[in-house]
Parts: C-alpha cells; sequence; structure tokens
C-alpha cells in the first residue's frame, strides 16, 4: 500500500504537470520514465532529491583519476560521500561549485540529480539540472533521442545507462524488476 502511495504522489507530480514553461514536452510513457527514476535513485535519499552526483570513473580501471575526483568533491565542505561513487552535494550552490572544481581538474564524467543525467553527454544548464523537474525533462530528451536514433526497443531504453553490451545488460535486469513493480502498483 505504501508503494502505490508514493507511486500515485510521484505521478501527480511527475506527469501532472502541464509543462507549459518548457520548450519540450515528453512524449515518453509515464510508466517508462518513472522505471528510470527508479532505476536511477539512490536508497540513502528521497526519490525525487535532486542534489546527487555519481562518478563514472572505475576503481579499477583508472584508480588515480577515480581517488583525484573523490578528493576533489570531498574537499568541497559539507559534500557527503553516499557510498565510493555517490555523492550527496546539499544544497545547489554546493553542487555547482562541485562541478565547477571538477571541470577545472579536467573532470567530466558523472552523473547528476534524480535521473542521473551524464553531464559530458548532456551538458546543460546546472541549475536545471539539480532539479528534479529540470532532470526529468533532460531524461526524457535523451530518452527520445535514443528511441530516433535506434528504434524503440528494450536494447534501446537500455543505452540510458550504456551502449556497452555488459553495462547494459546489467542494467536492464535491474531496469526490468522496476517497470514490472511500476506497472503492478498500477494496476493495484
Amino acid at each position: 500500500m505504501k508503494k502505490f502511495f508514493i507511486f500515485c504522489i510521484m505521478s501527480i507530480y511527475l506527469f501532472g504537470n502541464t509543462q507549459e514553461d518548457s520548450y519540450f514536452t515528453c512524449r515518453i510513457p509515464n510508466d517508462i520514465m518513472l522505471t528510470y527514476l527508479l532505476t536511477e535513485q539512490t536508497k540513502k535519499r528521497d526519490l525525487y532529491y535532486p542534489f546527487i552526483l555519481q562518478i563514472n570513473y572505475s576503481k579499477e580501471k583508472s584508480p588515480e583519476k577515480f581517488e583525484n575526483v573523490r578528493n576533489i568533491i570531498l574537499q568541497i565542505r559539507g559534500n557527503e560521500a553516499l557510498n565510493s561513487k555517490l555523492y550527496d552535494c546539499k544544497n545547489l550552490q554546493q553542487c555547482i561549485s562541485t562541478v565547477e572544481a571538477l571541470e577545472q581538474n579536467g573532470y567530466m564524467n558523472y552523473d547528476i540529480g534524480p535521473f542521473q543525467v551524464n553531464y559530458y553527454f548532456n551538458k546543460n544548464d546546472l541549475r536545471y539540472m539539480f532539479n528534479f523537474y529540470g532532470s526529468y525533462l533532460l531524461s526524457c530528451q535523451y530518452v527520445t533521442k535514443l528511441i530516433l536514433e535506434n528504434g524503440y526497443s528494450l536494447d534501446t531504453l537500455g543505452m540510458y545507462n550504456s551502449k556497452t553490451p555488459e553495462n547494459k545488460a546489467k542494467y536492464l535486469a535491474a531496469w526490468v524488476e522496476n517497470y514490472k513493480l511500476v506497472n503492478k502498483s498500477r494496476e493495484d
């Protein structure tokens, strides 16, 4: 029952908006967008929490880059490590300062906000990216672009996270489970 209530609230918030303030109207089905949100969320913060940054450098493949990025993020007072790759930058100004510090040091590969939009591939106004509604619209734009370029398929939906077959397969496994949960909640 609790999950159904959360689903209803999020659906109203996410998809009840007329989006008149946007140049882009999301035409991706609600259940797909909610599935992305659930798949990308951290369990350590509320579903809609916008001040999240996740680094995409591998500790195993690029240990020096990984440690440098981690140190830059943690040098900014108030940033909190939620795990070795995921950080809460607490507020908009702190998030912007964190991204600026990373950029100044040549690091661009990280995901931002509740929909974890990749900054390198979807560079945009950070005030927009660290905002729930902005993150939603950027995510929707990216999914739309993927579908237009690759056709509408489960494989395409998995490209949201990665085009690398191994990473995409891992992501899709979680995505499909969340999609079932979203649609089960809608039926209840």
